[in-house]
């Protein structure tokens, strides 16, 4: 599957992000797997009447993952999903976290 081409505009922040998310992913859910979906990008832009350029400033400003756990430990997914959105949110950036059983997930990808 080929990355989307946000991906490549902010290779750095991507590869500076990954470890610290996965870290506190896994260290809330401890899950089988994780997929980044997708991201959006916030764009700034500051006008000055001292200065004929504007400053801009781009950066990822929330992401999408889906993440496969194997158990759910008496929690429902919906509980999983906001402890990880909170984690996410409060160490790193906004997350939207979709949550699936990694079996029912095998079972999707089986009808296909």
């Amino acid at each position: 599957m080929k990355p989307f081409s946000l991906y490549h505009l902010f290779n750095d922040h991507f590869s500076a992000l990954q470890a610290p998310l996965v870290e506190t992913i896994v260290k809330t859910a401890a899950p089988d797997a994780i997929f980044l979906l997708g991201a959006s990008v916030d764009h700034r832009r500051s006008e000055s009447i001292f200065r004929a350029e504007s400053p801009t400033a781009r950066h990822v400003g929330e992401c999408t993952v889906l993440v496969l756990l194997p158990e759910l430990q008496g929690k429902g997914l919906h509980d999983w999903q906001e402890q990880i959105e909170v984690h996410c949110h409060a160490k790193l950036l906004p997350l939207t976290a979709l949550v699936v059983r990694t079996d029912r997930f095998e079972d999707w990808l089986r009808e296909k």
